[in-house]
Parts: C-alpha cells; sequence; structure tokens
C-alpha cells in the first residue's frame, strides 16, 4: 500500500494482526522481531535456524486454513516448501477451495510423503465452504469452476477427461466435506476417531 499515508497503513497493519496475527507475523523475518540486545553476537546462521524452527513449531500447533492463507504462511508447514506451497495456491485459484484434505494429493509436487507430512497442520473451515458453495450457487446456478452445488453437505464434482478418440466426462464423483478436516486429528486417525467405542 505504497499510496496510503503511513497513518493509515499502520491502522490496516494493526487490523490484520488483530484478525490473524499469526499469518501476519510470519511475514516478518524473526531477526527483525528483536529477540534481544546480544543477538547480533550470536552464530546468524544459527540464529536464523532457530528461529525459522520455532516459527515452524507455532504455525504447525496452530495449524493453517488452507482456503484463506497466504503462500507465505504455508511454506512453514512441515512438508512443503517454496514450490509446493505455490502449487497449492495456485491449485486453488484455477479449481476453488478445498473440500476436503483429499484434494491435497491432487495438487502438483505433493506426493504421499510430503501429504503424510502436511496433513494434520492443514485446516478446513467447514463453515467456510458452505458459505463459499452457496454464495456460488445464488449467482450462477450449478457450477462453481467445475464444481456442481448439491447440499450444504456435499459437492459434487464433473472431471472431464479428453482421450485421441473420443472424450469422457465422469459425473457423481462426490466431494464429502468431512468435520474432522477442521481438527488436527491426521487422515490416517479419522477411523479411530470416528469409532464407536
Amino acid at each position: 500500500m505504497p499510496g496510503l499515508d503511513p497513518n493509515l497503513r499502520s491502522a490496516v497493519s494493526i487490523a490484520r494482526r488483530v484478525q490473524d496475527p499469526l499469518a501476519e507475523l510470519v511475514k516478518i523475518e524473526p531477526k527483525h522481531i528483536g529477540v534481544g540486545m546480544y543477538q547480533h553476537d550470536v552464530s546468524q546462521t544459527l540464529l536464523k535456524a532457530t528461529l525459522d524452527s520455532v516459527v515452524e513449531e507455532c504455525v504447525s500447533f496452530v495449524g493453517v486454513d488452507i482456503n484463506i492463507c497466504s503462500e507465505v504462511l504455508l511454506r512453514h508447514i512441515a512438508g512443503l516448501n517454496a514450490n509446493r506451497a505455490k502449487n497449492v495456491i495456485e491449485w486453488r485459484e484455477k479449481n476453488g477451495p478445498f473440500i476436503n484434505r483429499e484434494q491435497l494429493k491432487k495438487v502438483k509436487g505433493l506426493g504421499p510423503k510430503s501429504f503424510q507430512q502436511c496433513a494434520g497442520f492443514i485446516r478446513i473451515n467447514q463453515d467456510y465452504i458452505r458459505t463459499f458453495c452457496s454464495s456460488q450457487h445464488t449467482e450462477s446456478p450449478g457450477s462453481i469452476q467445475g464444481v456442481a452445488v448439491t447440499s450444504p453437505a456435499g459437492v459434487e464434482v464433473t472431471n472431464e477427461k479428453q482421450g485421441k478418440k473420443k472424450s469422457k466426462i465422469e459425473v457423481n464423483v462426490v466431494l464429502q466435506p468431512n468435520p474432522l478436516d477442521q481438527t488436527c486429528i491426521h487422515p490416517e486417525s479419522y477411523d479411530i476417531a470416528m469409532s464407536e467405542e
């Protein structure tokens, strides 16, 4: 916001920190926060590695809403690097919001190991999904960038695959939002979490 008065920029910065403190604080290099009067006397490489580790630990502890977070915040999630974070953002811009964690497997460069590492730290806000789908449904009934809304609980996705001789359309592949996707429970433990013991 270079065109704004510095007082207005400060007000926006404070407002953003109130709305989402973690997302705003990861934009600041940890060494610029001021970690002590002797921070310049220690090894800068070791200091950077330690501060980055603490930031990553905080981000992982809190979790990240994948549908509204920035690329900078995603870089601090275990299993994601700059390229994978960029690919996640590009996938989200192209295909709309993530409905469940399983869709992460469709992101370019995100293999099974990366998914296993990052899935527990990624959150998907179910209220946001319902709000997004219902607002898109009222604007243009029938499709949200390839997603057809069936109900607030489920979203019907249409995938089109082109072959050499004929095109094949797969319909009725239902992506169900999973309430456990907004918790810290890892997808590997969903069966245990849903068992009735």
